[in-house]
Parts: structure tokens; C-alpha cells; sequence
């Protein structure tokens, strides 16, 4: 696994749940599959670092910052991946244990690159 100990641990069973569901029932590739695996360690060590302990506190705004964030470090390409793998997993969590998905709110506008 490729999740280091965090204060999420009770989630990380959902998150590996998620993704053996997702190796399984879409036709994805290994490189694929470790490439949303680091993304969603990226968030959680971003949602580490700003306290949100708890997956029920993430609402719009803390994505929208945490996209600010990825703007300032990743090519538009790279935030796009970074966002459909965060989408697609809040969208798994709210069909699956009925969870408020913050990207129901959310409007994407990237900056331009340089």
C-alpha cells in the first residue's frame, strides 16, 4: 500500500476497497491505478496538514484550496488526473455511505499556464 500512517486509518480500508473496485471493474492500468493511489495520498497528507481529521469535514471549500495548492505546483494536465481520481472517489463514497460530495458545488476554472 503506498498510504503512509496517517490519522485516517479508519478510512483507508474504504480507500483500498475503492481501488481493488476499481482495478476490478474498470479496464485501468497498473501505472493507472499507482497514479490515483499517490493522489489520494497527496489529499490526505494535505488534509493532514491543515487538521481535517475527518473525511465528513471536507466540503467545497477545502477542495477549491487544495486545487489553489495544486496550481501552484503541477501542470494543468496533472491537476485535471489529480481532480477526476479525488471526483471519482468522493462520488464512490457518497453512493456507497452517503456522504455529502463537495464536488457537487464545484465549478472548475484552472489558471492559464505560463
Amino acid at each position: 500500500m503506498f498510504f503512509k500512517y496517517t490519522h485516517f486509518n479508519y478510512y483507508l480500508s474504504i480507500i483500498y476497497d475503492y481501488f481493488e473496485e476499481i482495478k476490478y471493474s474498470k479496464i485501468l492500468s497498473d501505472l493507472t491505478i499507482k497514479a490515483y493511489y499517490y493522489d489520494l495520498n497527496n489529499l490526505i497528507n494535505y488534509l493532514e496538514n491543515n487538521n481535517i481529521n475527518s473525511i465528513k469535514r471536507i466540503n467545497e471549500k477545502v477542495i477549491i484550496a487544495y486545487i489553489r495548492l495544486l496550481e501552484n505546483n503541477y501542470k494543468a494536465t496533472t491537476i485535471i488526473r489529480k481532480i477526476v481520481t479525488i471526483k471519482m472517489f468522493f462520488k464512490y463514497l457518497s453512493d456507497k455511505f452517503k456522504l455529502t460530495n463537495p464536488f457537487l458545488k464545484i465549478d472548475f476554472k484552472l489558471r492559464k499556464e505560463n
